[in-house]
C-alpha cells in the first residue's frame, strides 16, 4: 500500500514527501486501521489521504446496508 500512499499524496501535494507518506500511513494504521476492507478502494483512499492531509483525521462512512440498494 504505501507505493499507491506515495503516488497519491505526490498526486496531492504536487512533489513526493517521503516525510507525508510515512504521516499518512501512520494516521491510516490508527484509523480507520490496517484491517479496513476499502470498500471503495482506489478512490476512497485517496479521499482518505486528501481528509488527513487536510484535518489530520479519516472517519470512513458506515457501510450502507442490503435495504439502501433496493
Amino acid at each position: 500500500m504505501e507505493d499507491l500512499l506515495k503516488v497519491v499524496v505526490e498526486r496531492i501535494v504536487g512533489e513526493p514527501s517521503a516525510e507525508l507518506v510515512a504521516w499518512v500511513n501512520e494516521q491510516i494504521s490508527l484509523a480507520p486501521g490496517i484491517d479496513y476492507a476499502w470498500p471503495g478502494n482506489v478512490r476512497e483512499l485517496e479521499q482518505c489521504v486528501g481528509r488527513i492531509l487536510l484535518k489530520r483525521t479519516y472517519t470512513p462512512l458506515p457501510p450502507r446496508s442490503a435495504s439502501h440498494n433496493n
